[in-house]
């Protein structure tokens, strides 16, 4: 899908209608599989929000630990102490802290449940999979003959487990 924005506007086509969205300070915008990402400076720091692809504002974070989810009735406003990232997959919101936990919300912002980090290591981020997707750093225990502490995770949901891919460069 391509994507084309400035600093005030962000347009795109789906399903053969054009998509429009507009807020000041748009930085960066971005499609993946399931949603637009933007990044946007406002009162001098970054906003991260996230679009269907019809135009809908699905949810926004800013790194001071402040989640809105923008459900069908309302705007509903979550405090973390710290957001590293935000991912959308299958209608879940999924929230990484500073707590080393996932946080996971359904789209009317209620909270179901959390994912614990791989014993021994910290979630960073999460990455583009088909599911759900982290590189997490490893306690310097953990580190191969180089020194590398960083390694890629998928999430087994049938297991309920982290699954060890590789090392993440």
């Amino acid at each position: 899908m391509d994507i084309e924005y400035t600093n005030s506007k962000v347009e795109w086509t789906y399903n053969g209608e054009s998509v429009e969205f507009h807020i000041e300070g748009i930085e960066f915008a971005y499609t993946t599989k399931d949603y637009v990402r933007l990044e946007v400076y406002h009162k001098g720091g970054f906003e991260y929000y996230y679009l269907s692809f019809s135009g809908k504002e699905i949810c926004k974070y800013d790194r001071n630990g402040e989640l809105v989810i923008f459900t069908a009735s309302r705007e509903q406003e979550i405090k973390h102490n710290s957001i590293k990232g935000v991912t959308i997959l299958e209608n879940r919101i999924y929230v990484i802290t500073d707590d080393n936990a996932i946080f996971t919300y359904d789209l009317e912002a209620n909270h179901i449940g959390e994912i614990q980090a791989p014993a021994g290591y910290v979630y960073e981020r999460f990455i583009d999979v088909t599911g759900l997707g982290v590189v997490c750093m490893a306690d310097p225990t953990y580190a191969d003959q180089y020194g590398r502490v960083d390694y890629k995770f998928e999430y087994d949901f049938d297991k309920n487990e982290w699954e060890k891919k590789s090392l993440a460069y």
